[in-house]
């Protein structure tokens, strides 16, 4: 008992296309895939023109004087934003504390300052978040934030770690 075999002829008639043909499509459309890949891959990770470049985070050089001491990590939160649409921030920030500040003392009240970093990022609309002023308004009013937190001075200042606008 043997079965042969017979090749189906196509809607037109022609016998299916083997051999060459068939890997030639094939290698077109894998072609296509690659380019359409190449492309999303490409805008997304920042070559998306004058609206990737205004979302980058340009580093804003800082002097350090010689009263400051450690730096300390508070958070990284998710607030929303400020506007009529739903937009939001994830913002990363630290505490510079003086040279005479004890981290472990300071630390107990960082949820103080995290209460506060929410009420004051409410208040930003996403396109501020994304200047250089912004982001200059924004440490400098959690800066203001803390000197109310330690006004005995064992912060100096707050920075940011990290800022994403979404």
């Amino acid at each position: 008992m043997s079965a042969a075999v017979q090749a189906v002829p196509d809607v037109d008639g022609a016998p299916p296309e083997e051999g060459k043909g068939s890997k030639l499509k094939l290698i077109i459309a894998a072609a296509v895939v690659l380019a359409v890949a190449a492309v999303g891959a490409f805008m997304f990770l920042g070559g998306g023109g004058e609206e990737a470049a205004d979302e980058a985070m340009e580093p804003v050089p800082m002097e350090m004087s010689s009263t400051e001491g450690e730096v300390v990590e508070v958070a990284t939160m998710t607030v929303n934003l400020a506007g009529e649409q739903l937009r939001y921030a994830q913002v990363g920030f630290a505490v510079v504390l003086s040279m005479e500040a004890d981290s472990s003392l300071v630390e107990g009240r960082f949820p103080l300052l995290q209460d506060a970093a929410l009420t004051e990022l409410s208040q930003f609309e996403p396109d501020e978040l994304r200047t250089t002023e912004g982001m200059e308004r924004l440490r400098a009013v959690l800066t203001a934030r803390a000197a109310e937190l330690w006004p005995d001075g064992e912060v100096l200042r707050v920075v940011l770690t990290g800022l994403l606008v979404q």
